[in-house]
């Protein structure tokens, strides 16, 4: 009787469970066909509202999209006018500049051919004073030439007739006419040196200087003309000091040529030394090159009288005019002729020192 109450149960309860569990699935069914519509009610809904946003933003955008292209349009516009009113500017601009462009060039095309007349007419006014200058110089130097060529013969004469009274007179003789003859010899001397200077320019300035070039010792040619200046040195109270090596030095040379150099500047040395001085002759050799100098204790040269004392005609003493300023430029001519240099050591107040070099026969 349990048995059979038991299983009874056991039914029943199966039987609830079917009908809950087919209530469950159709509450469930519900429940999804429920979510399904409310899913897709709302899929309408958003898509509603999404496509209304879609076109307001689409209204916006074409709104936008006319101003932007009215404010673009009015920029252009804009932007057109500013570059044809800078244009109009422009050619304003550079047609006026141009303007005053072509007014200054005319004006510096004139300036320009009236200053090229007038500088061919002062060329052509030097050519002429130059041609003129020249032909007067020629003269001049012809001049020159002529005179010394024609004074040269008669002042020897003098030099001549001197030497030969001097001779003639006798030591127990010999009374005041001497010293006039002495006088009137050294002045032809000093206006035969003077006439040979002249014309020792004219050759100078025709290239046509000519040397007879030798073999000679120079020790000798400076003691010789050293010799010939120890009276004139006496007789102004001046020491004159020579100071030679002791071995000859042979130099290729023009013996007279260079005894002339060594005589110019002994000259200008005895000129310059005041009485009670002294003049002092050294010479100095090496394998290359001879150098003789002549020191004087004369009242010496400022650094620009040293730069022009070689000059032609130049005198720097001019209240002690004593030759005509030849001496020193014809001794650098035929220095730099032998291939050597001259050239001058001074201080005012010191004294100068003038030197020149050669070179030695090897």
């Amino acid at each position: 009787m349990k048995s059979t109450t038991r299983h009874q149960s056991a039914s029943q309860v199966n039987k609830d469970r079917f009908h809950t569990d087919r209530s469950l699935l159709h509450e469930r069914d519900k429940t999804d066909e429920s979510m399904v519509k409310s899913r897709a009610e709302i899929e309408k809904m958003t898509d509603r509202q999404v496509e209304k946003a879609r076109e307001k933003a689409d209204q916006n955008l074409k709104k936008h999209d006319k101003v932007t292209k009215e404010e673009r349009a009015h920029t252009d516009s804009a932007i057109s006018t500013e570059r044809k009113k800078k244009k109009a500017l422009q050619r304003q601009f550079f047609s006026e500049e141009r303007i005053e462009t072509n007014s200054r060039l005319a004006q510096e095309r004139d300036y320009t051919d009236t200053e090229t007349v007038r500088h061919e007419e002062q060329l052509t006014d030097e050519q002429q004073l130059h041609f003129t200058t020249k032909e007067a110089l020629t003269t001049r130097n012809e001049f020159l030439a002529i005179v010394a060529h024609d004074l040269r013969n008669p002042v020897g004469a003098i030099l001549s007739a001197t030497d030969l009274l001097l001779e003639e007179i006798k030591p127990n003789e010999r009374n005041g006419q001497l010293k006039w003859i002495e006088m009137i010899k050294r002045n032809a001397e000093v206006a035969y040196r003077l006439i040979g200077d002249l014309m020792d320019m004219e050759r100078i300035s025709e290239h046509k200087l000519e040397m007879q070039v030798a073999n000679y010792d120079l020790n000798r040619i400076i003691s010789e003309i050293c010799d010939n200046f120890l009276r004139a040195a006496a007789l102004k109270k001046v020491n004159l000091v020579v100071s030679q090596s002791k071995e000859p030095i042979f130099l290729v040379c023009d013996r007279v040529r260079i005894s002339q150099v060594i005589a110019n500047l002994l000259e200008n040395a005895l000129k310059f030394t005041p009485e009670g001085g002294k003049i002092f002759v050294e010479i100095e050799s090496s394998d290359k090159e001879a150098c003789v100098s002549v020191t004087d204790s004369g009242p010496g040269l400022s650094s620009e009288n040293q730069t022009k004392i070689f000059g032609r005609f130049e005198q720097i003493h001019n209240k002690d005019r004593q030759g005509l300023g030849l001496g020193l430029y014809i001794s650098r001519m035929l220095v730099q002729a032998h291939g050597g240099q001259i050239g001058v050591r001074s201080q005012l107040g010191q004294g100068s020192t003038f030197y020149f070099s050669l070179p030695v026969d090897q």
